[in-house]
């Protein structure tokens, strides 16, 4: 699904273009991991929420505010795998121009142009993934984490006794 077609590439090419090809893979596996990860820590903190009149309104906050934490970087997570999927079209396109460049001399330059621009676009793509979203997504995660673990352990009754 996610692998991109190495039927058009070179002899030599082939090794390289399998190994880019498993890497990408092992990304969005690792992308639908902390993602499922994420989603997961969120329904089983609000599941097992901190309630009762002993828990004071500051932690509350802190419970909700790692909520909104955790909900962040899941979003960003699913925006990352968008991404994904448009670069992997983009990188279709850009090969399958790339071999008709080759066969078609006469079209060789339109076929450039037009791979500039495809290349262009993905470069953008990647440029906000790994610019903002990557970041926001482990930063919010790591908040989130922290924000629950330390509502939880102050709400502890073996701290105050």
């Amino acid at each position: 699904m996610w692998r991109m077609s190495s039927q058009n590439t070179t002899h030599r090419d082939q090794p390289l273009q399998a190994e880019v090809d498993r890497l990408g893979e092992y990304a969005v596996k690792g992308e639908l991991y902390i993602i499922s990860l994420t989603f997961t820590l969120l329904a089983l903190s609000s599941q097992y929420a901190l309630t009762g009149e002993q828990v004071s309104v500051f932690i509350l906050r802190l419970q909700a505010s790692g909520w909104l934490f955790l909900a962040i970087s899941g979003i960003a997570g699913i925006v990352l795998l968008r991404g994904v999927s448009k670069r992997h079209s983009l990188s279709a396109v850009a090969l399958k121009y790339k071999a008709k460049a080759k066969k078609d001399a006469v079209n060789e330059l339109a076929m450039q142009s037009w791979i500039k621009l495809v290349e262009d676009e993905q470069r953008s793509v990647e440029n906000l993934a790994y610019e903002f979203l990557w970041p926001a997504q482990q930063y919010f995660l790591i908040a989130g984490v922290l924000s629950l673990v330390i509502a939880r352990t102050l709400a502890s009754p073996a701290i105050f006794a």
